[in-house]
């Protein structure tokens, strides 16, 4: 039950300082031009690569270990945070180079901030782990979620006045609030000097350099297509390209993250023998709840985009609804990679993140130069190698379990089918016999997309549909049933 109510904290959190980041990004991008936005991004995405070739991921280690180990903690605070300030500092100092070489030489006026916020970020990063080794998820839930509200309050109160330093003076702020806040609620065991031991650090980089390869290549499939689109189609597809991503992220991500920051550590805790059940459970649930959001988002992209934005963003549209199977399958695949991490094949995750970056900068390469369209496709394609490459790892060790695993995602797929009808004959029978402003077609097609998913859950998944209703009225009467401030942090 406690696992329950961290994933339900995470996820409430989650959508909430997620919409507000969502109408936050919206109303930005109106007053700041898209080569602004641009640079910035570019910024971003330096800084942010810096810091992921240097975090070795200690971080989870300190969560298999940390409770077990004496001055694991500690030994993980000095590399982490020495090897990141080094390496963002550099980057810093080559700022000029790094400009010419990306085609953003503007982008060198926000390094400087965004260098601050990375710095305070990896400090905080080694207390929210301890946090999560606790399983104290409600406090790292409504921190991040705080910090993002910061983050779009401060970025749209200046942009009108600083343009694109807005954002960075955002990042800043949020940064601040997030160390703050994990450095006064962890119990900060990690700041207890105790003598250094190399020993404990070829440890923990045995158990944490697959990871943190496969952190990297994560950072990397989610960052660098967006600079070979760029490249291959302008800035301005790149621009509607990073808007779609981010938007079906947002129907997803903003839910499975949140679930899976809680697998990783409740799998670790589970008995080798209860894992494999556990896994069936938790990636049939997932895939049930995310599809319809991922795939719903997908068919009614085209009312959706003609309701938020101007003309000008109709690629949004198309490339939402080729993005909607990137958005549904990511999800299940972070299950198995929390499995296989608990199990301690963190090798097999990093060479399944190195593959999956591979086919994704190969085929947006190829396959992209043939049309926008076609480049989202590839990164579809790359995900779902990805999650095959995830299940198929089961044969090793749970062949019994690939089945059932690869069941519970089939009817979760199905299950969508009379969601995605129900909406495009709405969408049809609006066009032939009663046109509608966009707003008032998404007032239509949600309801009948609902619907439809309802029927298609209790026809084609109906056990899983079951279990998950039954565990949120098992919630909602623990939560009726507790004193205040009772639950799980």
């Amino acid at each position: 039950m406690k696992v329950a109510q961290s994933v339900s904290w995470n996820i409430f959190t989650g959508l909430g300082s997620r919409a507000i980041g969502l109408i936050g990004t919206l109303l930005l991008t109106r007053f700041i031009a898209p080569e602004e936005y641009g640079q910035v991004s570019t910024a971003t995405i330096t800084v942010m690569t810096a810091s992921h070739l240097t975090n070795l991921q200690f971080g989870q280690y300190i969560i298999m270990k940390g409770y077990k180990e004496p001055g694991v903690a500690f030994h993980s605070a000095v590399c982490h945070v020495c090897l990141g300030w080094a390496a963002i500092t550099a980057a810093f100092l080559g700022r000029d180079l790094l400009g010419q070489w990306l085609g953003a030489p503007g982008m060198t006026r926000f390094m400087g901030g965004f260098v601050l916020a990375s710095a305070m970020e990896l400090v905080s990063i080694v207390p929210e782990k301890s946090l999560a080794r606790d399983l104290r998820f409600r406090v790292i839930a409504l921190t991040r979620g705080m910090g993002e509200v910061l983050y779009t309050v401060v970025a749209l109160s200046l942009v009108t006045i600083f343009g694109g330093m807005a954002l960075v003076a955002g990042a800043v702020c949020r940064s601040a609030m997030i160390l703050t806040v994990f450095f006064l609620k962890s119990d900060r065991v990690w700041m207890r000097p105790v003598p250094w031991s190399w020993t404990m650090v070829r440890g923990m980089l045995k158990y944490s350099s697959p990871l943190a390869l496969a952190n990297m290549t994560d950072f990397a499939t989610s960052r660098w297509d967006n600079l070979l689109i760029g490249k291959l189609h302008g800035a301005g597809v790149m621009g509607a390209y990073n808007l779609s991503y981010n938007l079906s992220q947002t129907s997803t991500l903003s839910v499975a993250e949140h679930i899976a920051d809680v697998l990783f550590p409740s799998f670790a805790r589970l008995e080798p023998r209860q894992r494999g059940q556990a896994l069936v459970r938790a990636i049939s649930a997932m895939a049930l709840v995310v599809f319809p959001l991922g795939f719903g988002l997908g068919a009614v992209a085209p009312n959706l985009v003609g309701a938020v934005f101007t003309a000008e963003w109709a690629l949004i549209a198309p490339m939402l609804t080729v993005l909607s199977a990137y958005a549904a399958i990511v999800p299940p695949g972070w299950t198995f990679r929390a499995f296989y991490k608990a199990q301690g094949r963190t090798t097999f995750v990093m060479l399944a993140g190195m593959f999956r970056l591979a086919v994704m900068l190969a085929t947006v390469a190829t396959l992209g130069r043939l049309g926008p369209l076609w480049a989202c496709a590839a990164v579809d394609l790359a995900f779902l190698s990805h999650f095959v490459l995830m299940w198929s790892g089961l044969r090793r060790t749970h062949r019994a379990l690939m089945w059932p695993a690869a069941r519970g995602v089939i009817q979760a797929f199905t299950a969508c089918v009379p969601m995605i009808a129900a909406v495009l004959v709405v969408q049809a029978a609006e066009r032939a016999f009663f046109p509608l402003p966009p707003v008032w077609a998404l007032a239509i097609e949600v309801p009948a997309g609902i619907l439809g998913y309802a029927v298609g859950a209790f026809v084609f998944a109906r056990s899983t549909s079951r279990e998950l209703l039954g565990l949120v009225v098992r919630l909602i009467k623990g939560r009726r049933g507790q004193p205040a401030g009772a639950g799980a942090e």
